[in-house]
């Protein structure tokens, strides 16, 4: 389902943020822990052989680079292809995914309709239920007529060859 996919997104976008925020905080707590260790280090001691040890100070951690602010867009884009195939064409109101499935499945209609034509009861044929794969699962196309039948056809195909090219 495609239906809240831009909420998820924001989410997302907003998570990411949330993630460095915590990284910050957590930078400036080691931060903290370094400047206080370094301003309290002792002073260089002699050894008995003469030699002298000295503390050296810890090197300050690298603060977390902020990620750039995303855009709804910006989040979508590496799965923008697949929300349009799922997204696919509108007809009579319902978003018909270009799934493989919506394609054999109106080759099979089709089939059934030649077949009922050549038996005299095309008649009997329409209206038709066409179960088509929608951006929100599986909604049921009502086909009034053949010419209704034949201009979600030609609909969807050219939309699919066209996504496809």
């Amino acid at each position: 389902k495609v239906e809240h996919i831009e909420k998820f997104a924001e989410i997302a976008a907003q998570g990411e943020q949330w993630q460095w925020a915590r990284s910050y905080y957590e930078y400036l707590v080691e931060l903290n822990q370094v400047n206080e260790f370094n301003a309290n280090l002792p002073e260089p001691m002699a050894n008995e052989d003469g030699t002298i040890t000295t503390v050296e100070p810890r090197p300050e951690p690298a603060a977390p680079e902020r990620p750039a602010v995303q855009t709804v867009d910006q989040v979508l884009a590496p799965y923008q292809r697949k929300i349009d195939k799922l997204c696919g064409i509108k007809f009579k109101g319902i978003n018909i995914s270009l799934s493989e499935t919506n394609q054999n499945g109106l080759s099979a209609l089709k089939s059934a309709l030649e077949l009922a034509k050549e038996f005299n009861v095309e008649e009997q044929f329409f209206p038709i239920n066409f179960n088509a794969e929608t951006c929100k699962g599986v909604e049921v196309l009502e086909l009034l007529n053949e010419t209704e039948f034949k201009q979600f056809g030609l609909d969807f195909i050219l939309a699919r060859k066209a996504f496809f090219s």
